[in-house]
């Protein structure tokens, strides 16, 4: 009973950390982002041009994206999820935090043109 107990106290000590940390990213991550540098499938050359006016903005509860200056498919303001370094949106958009500081993101996500899935990489400052 008291390795059960010991067990269950451990497990609860690791998972506040786990929200502790999360909730801190969570903070870190909101504000306003404005790209600074990109890859399209690990190229630069085509990257800033395309992506220069991307913005993302992020509140506790939604995130704006104009990613390509607005000109996607993709809702530009929603809900999202933010898990483990992930953010999905109801759109199933799932972007990969990569870094993440005060002043600094990278994300890298795919997505799919047709049958053709191309990798990008942003690099974003606020």
């Amino acid at each position: 009973m008291k390795q059960l107990f010991g067990l269950l106290v451990i497990f609860l000590s690791i998972n506040s950390c786990t929200n502790s940390n999360e909730q801190k990213q969570l903070d870190l991550l909101q504000g306003t982002w404005h790209f600074e540098t990109g890859h399209i499938n690990g190229s630069s050359t085509d990257a800033s041009e395309l992506l220069s006016k991307t913005v993302l903005k992020f509140t506790a509860d939604s995130m704006y994206c104009n990613l390509f200056g607005g000109e996607t498919n993709i809702p530009q303001e929603q809900a999202y999820l933010f898990n483990h370094n992930s953010i999905t949106t109801k759109s199933d958009l799932k972007l990969i935090v990569d870094t993440l500081t005060e002043h600094s993101l990278t994300i890298s996500f795919d997505l799919t043109f047709g049958s053709q899935v191309i990798k990008y990489q942003l690099n974003l400052k606020n």
